[in-house]
């Protein structure tokens, strides 16, 4: 999932920018000083989802929001704006819309209802077989072989480890381990230095993943 975040303001940018990677430190995004800028990276590149200032000197955000929505893929938009002028205009354009100065709760409700809409209900496992994401409890890498676990099968797939965390994110699931990806809602309990899942599997928790696992884990508890 890619995010584009433009602002024609460095400090609050910066700010966009920190509450992303404190909200994710793995995602994958590029930022943007104006919206001729952001419009031209779509026609080399494209992005999921977009954090859009309005208030830009030039074109604006909303103008830039029209021109997105000519795109034969629609990112989902989220507005961040001083003003409330564009609010009811701009939801005809927009998913979301942020208030500055943007609070990070705020940001994370916004950007988590963005993401779910863009992620995917299913995943390929094997030729024409999916697999429901819901149905997945974890996602191990062993012996260089990625394996999907769910309560009745298991399925070895080719695709690393680090793309299922890009495709999953906002799906409910968190990497407390280099070789692991869990499904929060199997959770059962936390311990030490690992994990336990309702089916009884037990999941390490490496030392320098564990501050962004419970960041993970708190964020999903209060969804």
């Amino acid at each position: 999932m890619k995010f584009a975040l433009c602002d024609d303001n460095p400090n609050e940018l910066r700010q966009i920018r920190d509450y992303l990677l404190r909200y994710n430190a793995q995602a994958n995004w590029k930022g943007f000083a104006s919206s001729e800028e952001l419009l031209a990276a779509f026609r080399r590149d494209d992005f999921d989802i977009v954090l859009l200032d309005i208030e830009m000197e030039g074109m604006n955000g909303y103008q830039a929001a029209e021109e997105l929505n000519k795109l034969p893929d629609i990112p989902l938009i989220i507005f961040i704006t001083q003003s409330g002028a564009y609010i009811i205009r701009g939801y005809e354009v927009a998913f979301r819309y942020l208030k500055k100065p943007v609070e990070y709760p705020d940001f994370v409700r916004a950007v988590s209802a963005a993401v779910a809409k863009c992620s995917p209900k299913s995943i390929p496992v094997a030729g024409p077989i999916l697999v429901r994401i819901r149905d997945i409890t974890y996602i191990e890498v062993f012996s260089y072989k990625t394996i999907i676990h769910t309560s009745k099968e298991q399925y070895q797939v080719r695709t690393p480890l680090k793309e299922f965390e890009g495709t999953l994110w906002g799906n409910g699931f968190a990497r407390p381990h280099n070789s692991f990806l869990v499904n929060l809602d199997f959770v059962d309990r936390i311990q030490k230095a690992n994990l336990l899942l309702t089916d009884g599997t037990e999941i390490p928790i490496s030392r320098n993943r564990k501050k962004l696992f419970d960041e993970a884990l708190f964020h999903f508890l209060r969804r």
